[in-house]
């Protein structure tokens, strides 16, 4: 499993890490100081969420 996240002190610190090691989970990082590196899982998650509310 791949998680994205920006680099927040929660997705950076030792706790987070070494977990992440242990569970098999590849982190994947924003660039500090850009805002655009997310921009394509915003829209994933926004065009989700909607399909998904209109369902149910």
């Amino acid at each position: 499993m791949i998680l994205h996240s920006y680099q927040g002190v929660q997705f950076t610190s030792w706790d987070f890490v070494n977990f992440c090691k242990d569970n098999n989970v590849t982190k994947s990082m924003s660039k500090v100081g850009c805002p655009y590196d997310n921009a394509p899982m915003e829209r994933f998650y926004n065009t989700f969420k909607s399909n998904f509310y209109n369902v149910t």
